[in-house]
């Protein structure tokens, strides 16, 4: 049995990767006057496509077995965004409170003086098999004593205790095959495709 999570390969590179939010918000119209009711049940999770480029066989072979090793569904790996690299000045710090599920915000401590964390910039919450994706949707900026806080989407997936370890350098989160099925291609080169869909493994 495989360990998880699995490592991505790394080569070569993903050419391409697609990824958006799924959320379980409900919705209701009336047949008559078209009106609308819609409820947020909480829940978000990542999902998305990735392709890589074509490739000879011997690049193939890690491919083939990561895919296999992933066993559909079953299996999960730790991937990050390609080029997720802060832009702020922050790059590191820790949970100061804890935080609950539902949480839209996150308050941080030993961020260091005066840093900048930046909107749009991707966020990494836990680490290994906790590791969760976030979005930071606010500048902020650490004080003096190195505190700072978040506003984040999603929002937290789960619980955290203080001193959990934050970071928005190289970040990554954990991942499932979102289908069953997955495999690759072989053309009459020689040259071999791989891609696959991919959801957060929560």
């Amino acid at each position: 049995m495989p360990t998880y999570p699995l490592a991505f390969p790394a080569s070569p590179n993903i050419q391409s990767l697609s990824i958006r939010p799924l959320r379980s918000v409900g919705a209701t119209q009336s047949p008559y006057d078209l009106s609308q009711q819609k409820f947020d049940h909480g829940g978000a999770l990542w999902v998305g496509e990735v392709t890589i480029p074509p490739m000879k066989y011997t690049a193939a072979g890690a491919w083939e077995v990561f895919i296999l090793q992933c066993r559909g569904k079953f299996g999960t790996f730790l991937m990050g965004p390609p080029l997720a690299r802060p832009t702020g000045t922050g790059t590191t710090a820790d949970m100061q409170t804890a935080g609950a599920a539902g949480d839209e915000s996150i308050v941080l401590q030993n961020a260091g003086n005066a840093l900048t964390f930046k909107l749009g910039n991707w966020l990494q919450i836990g680490t290994g098999t906790s590791s969760r994706l976030h979005k930071i949707t606010a500048d902020a900026t650490s004080s003096a004593g190195g505190t700072v806080t978040l506003a984040i989407e999603p929002a937290l997936k789960e619980a955290y205790p203080i001193s959990v370890a934050v970071t928005v350098s190289s970040p990554v989160g954990v991942w499932s095959l979102a289908t069953n099925e997955a495999g690759w291609d072989i053309n009459q080169m020689a040259s071999f495709g791989v891609s696959f869909s991919i959801m957060e493994a929560l």
